[in-house]
């Protein structure tokens, strides 16, 4: 948020967001974005003139332009609000599916968003061992269920349990790929073609 593209007079920033718990996406990044947080008042300055807020109806789609990039959005299930997008740009689409509890039906919105995506990268902090309803997480296995569902090309597994360590995390990844090579745990610096 500080890169200096957000001082540039002529840029401009929209935010695509969803009200939570009853605020407006302004009002909560004016928080976070004033004192004592931020050293300046991002939000209430005058380089709010350049922000602009596209606010998404609580539990619905919305779909806009970037450029070239069509960027969709779905409302997934998570304890305050959460939004699933895909990213198309000339035939090609990128998913980001995280802070996302499953429950064991794929809502046909996110379905129809997901779905034959050449990459999606996945919420797997829970297993099926440790998951804990109303967290607002899946499971790795969720994920190998919704990628077989919605028959996603690729599928990165990340945001995992903090109690997770390297050597868990590299068992995951060989018991993924044993399902398939088109999963596989995230990793830092990796590149995905």
């Amino acid at each position: 948020m500080f890169a200096g593209v957000t001082f540039a007079p002529d840029v401009k920033i929209c935010f695509h967001s969803q009200p939570t718990e009853g605020r407006q996406p302004q009002e909560i990044l004016s928080d976070f974005f004033s004192k004592p947080y931020c050293p300046i008042d991002l939000i209430g300055d005058d380089v709010s003139s350049r922000f602009s807020f596209d606010v998404i109806k609580p539990g619905q789609s919305d779909s806009f332009k970037a450029g070239e990039v069509t960027v969709e959005s779905v409302a997934v299930k998570h304890p305050g609000g959460s939004l699933s997008f895909r990213l198309t740009y000339k035939g090609r689409s990128f998913c980001y599916l995280s802070d996302y509890e499953y429950g064991g039906t794929l809502d046909p919105a996110l379905r129809d968003c997901l779905y034959k995506s050449d990459l999606t990268v996945f919420d797997a902090y829970f297993s099926n061992d440790n998951f804990i309803p109303g967290w607002g997480h899946s499971t790795w296995e969720e994920g190998v269920e919704i990628w077989q569902e919605a028959k996603i090309k690729k599928m990165a597994m990340y945001h995992h349990h903090i109690a997770r360590t390297d050597d868990e995390l590299d068992a995951l990844d060989a018991t993924i790929r044993a399902i398939s090579p088109s999963l596989f745990v995230a990793k830092d610096g990796m590149e995905v073609i």
